[in-house]
């Protein structure tokens, strides 16, 4: 029987590579010890491609480390493998429609999710 792989797993995998810079699919597949087509094929079977995870898993650790810590957003940026803060404002403002600056003084300490 083929492995089974959570999308949860495989983001948590993509979250731990970030701050060497974008994840690359060969990477992550060859830690989860399977081709990166197979990758692909488990992804579109839940129905997300690899690339929509990255931008999932970017956006999910940046509104936290915006609300929960006081890291400068150059910070956050070069964590999530950014390689300047205005790659990372750019996503940022395409995920939320704010900047990250905006965003971290309206939801700080918030129980609210991007």
């Amino acid at each position: 029987m083929a492995q089974r792989v959570s999308v949860d797993a495989i983001c948590c995998l993509i979250n731990a590579r970030l701050p060497a810079g974008y994840p690359r699919i060969d990477d992550v597949a060859y830690l989860l010890k399977i081709s990166p087509r197979t990758l692909q094929r488990r992804l579109n079977e839940a129905g997300v491609c690899y690339t929509d995870m990255v931008e999932r898993c970017r956006r999910e650790k940046s509104c936290e480390a915006l609300r929960f810590s006081q890291d400068s957003i150059q910070d956050i940026a070069i964590t999530l493998g950014y390689r300047d803060v205005s790659s990372f404002t750019r996503a940022f403002r395409r995920w939320t429609g704010a900047t990250p600056r905006t965003w971290r003084k309206q939801w700080s300490g918030s129980q609210s999710s991007c």
